[in-house]
């Protein structure tokens, strides 16, 4: 999908649920956004973050305007997981990596309206071939919290169902933001996520820089305090 195309449905989604001050309100941001996205490639992009022993780059995408917030580091750590996967078969839950490149592996999504998105519950996905990676971008914080029978325990429900969806169990990557909720930060408080590397990273400034942290230290900050949106986040990968 072109960003246009994604631009349209959208402003369609929302012109429904805002008045006409809120949509000009985002369209104005929109503009600065796709202005301000040149220099931010110039400057931004060319800055590194740590992960895993690893240096990466922030990503700069209009979308979302990844300078802004967490997924500057997620995009980057998603799209090198895909990269090691690309011959192979791949379920993502939540419909994130199409904004960011032309990829053509499954994905289920149980409220995006799109004709090549799987709209089901993830705990009804039960493949008769498992796939051979499994990849979740700021998704699982929202399974059994933001929806309309609320189900707390219903996250860790979901990330042990990825077993039944994987033939390998190391091929596994889910982040999520911390403090967003409650459910998941306490799993995450007593180790109850059966992952094989768990990372921790939080924004340390206005600038949207990132640093690997501690479990406590992520745990402690807010979710939309002090910066928008998250943070702190978990990347987990592989499965015990």
């Amino acid at each position: 999908m072109t960003e246009m195309a994604r631009l349209v449905r959208r402003y369609k989604d929302l012109s429904g649920e805002e008045h006409i001050g809120q949509l000009a309100y985002r369209a104005l941001d929109k503009a600065l956004v796709y202005a301000t996205a040149p220099i931010k490639k110039q400057t931004y992009a060319k800055d590194t973050f740590s992960y895993r022993g690893q240096k990466m780059n922030y990503a700069v995408y209009s979308y979302n305007a990844t300078w802004r917030n967490e997924r500057a580091i997620e995009v980057p750590i998603m799209l090198d997981f895909i990269r090691e996967f690309q011959n192979q078969r791949i379920l993502e839950v939540g419909n994130v990596s199409r904004y960011y490149g032309d990829f053509k592996h499954d994905v289920i999504d149980k409220y995006e309206n799109s004709d090549d998105i799987m709209n089901i519950d993830i705990m009804d996905c039960n493949p008769e071939n498992p796939y051979d990676a499994f990849l979740a971008i700021s998704t699982f914080e929202h399974i059994g919290w933001d929806e309309p029978t609320k189900e707390p325990e219903k996250i860790l429900a979901a990330v042990k169902h990825v077993y039944k969806l994987v033939n390998n169990k190391d091929n596994v990557l889910i982040s999520c933001p911390l403090g967003y909720n409650d459910a998941l930060d306490d799993y995450i408080r007593n180790n109850e996520f059966p992952f094989q590397d768990l990372r921790f990273l939080r924004r340390k400034n206005q600038g949207n820089q990132w640093v690997e942290t501690s479990k406590d230290e992520a745990l402690s900050c807010k979710y939309g305090s002090t910066y928008p949106a998250a943070n702190s986040i978990f990347v987990g990968r592989g499965l015990k």
